[in-house]
C-alpha cells in the first residue's frame, strides 16, 4: 500500500498531467466526486476527461490514474465522500474534500478547478 505522500503524489501527479475532455457536472464538488468515483471504478477515460487541457504525456496520466485506482481498491474502495468547502471565484474553484475508504481510513484533498464552456473541468495547478 503507498503512503500518505505517495498517494498524494500521485494524486498530484495526475493533476499536473491533463489530458482535453468534458464534464457535465453542474458544479466544481460534482466534478470532484465524479472523478473520484471513475478512478475507483477504473474509468481511467472517463477520470481523464474530466481534466482541462492537453497532458505533456497521456501515458504517464494513465499510469497515475491506474496507480490511484489499484490503492483505492487496497483501500477497499471509497465508502464516502463528504465536500468540506467549495470555494468559487469566477471561472475558477477549490474543492475540499474528504475522502472514506472501505478500511476505515480517510485522506483529505484539495483539488482547483477550472470553467471551460460552462463546464467545471479538474485544473492544472490542482494540489
Amino acid at each position: 500500500m503507498l503512503g500518505t505522500h505517495s498517494r498524494l503524489g500521485v494524486l498530484a501527479l495526475c493533476s499536473a498531467l491533463v489530458l482535453a475532455g468534458c464534464s457535465n457536472s453542474s458544479g466544481p464538488a460534482d466534478t470532484v466526486k465524479r472523478f473520484y468515483r471513475a478512478v475507483e471504478e477504473s474509468d481511467l477515460k472517463a477520470a481523464s476527461r474530466l481534466f482541462s487541457g492537453n497532458a505533456a504525456d497521456p501515458a504517464k496520466l494513465q499510469a497515475a490514474l491506474s496507480l490511484y485506482s489499484s490503492e483505492i481498491a487496497s483501500r477497499q474502495g471509497i465508502e464516502s465522500i463528504e465536500i468540506l468547502s467549495e470555494e468559487i471565484e469566477g471561472n475558477t474553484a477549490v474543492v475540499r474534500a474528504r475522502l472514506t475508504f472501505g478500511d476505515g481510513t480517510t485522506d483529505s484533498q484539495r483539488t482547483n478547478l477550472v470553467r471551460i464552456d460552462g463546464r467545471w473541468m479538474i485544473s492544472a495547478d490542482s494540489k
